[in-house]
């Protein structure tokens, strides 16, 4: 500790904790998901939650496509972006990294249909096999259903 950068110049004490340029992040709903899963797990933090173990998030106003992430179809595309890890429970597990979620396909999506997912999103709807079918004919022009 006492060779940090910030020790020898003197800005610091040696028992000092760095400080953390993105804590303000934590401020935000954040769209959240862990490390690795064998089934999806995205799901909406609230303004002023912090993340205890390996989890990546995204700010902004993101509510929306929590069902499509969820979403059967959504963890099929997953599958196939996503590296597996190991097998538990008979399940493969993924590594959920932000460099392969990062290149989920998001379809074109109405504001109609953006007004009902966030709906789901925040649960004021269930996401049901009527949302499950939604999300899965977003998906169908890709060929990924």
């Amino acid at each position: 500790m006492e060779g940090r950068d910030e020790v020898r110049n003197g800005s610091t004490e040696w028992f000092a904790l760095r400080p953390c340029d993105y804590v303000t992040i934590f401020s935000q709903p954040l769209l959240a998901w862990p490390d690795t899963a064998k089934e999806s797990r995205f799901c909406l933090l609230p303004a002023g939650s912090v993340i205890g173990n390996t989890a990546f998030c995204v700010l902004g106003d993101h509510a929306w496509l929590l069902p499509l992430l969820n979403s059967t179809t959504g963890w099929r595309v997953i599958t196939m972006i996503c590296q597996s890890r190991d097998e538990r429970g008979g399940q493969l597990r993924y590594r959920l990294l932000p460099q392969s979620i990062a290149r989920f396909p998001i379809p074109c999506v109405t504001d109609d249909l953006r007004r009902r997912m966030s709906l789901v999103a925040s649960g004021q709807h269930v996401h049901d096999e009527g949302v499950e079918r939604a999300m899965a004919e977003l998906f169908w022009p890709l060929g990924l259903t």
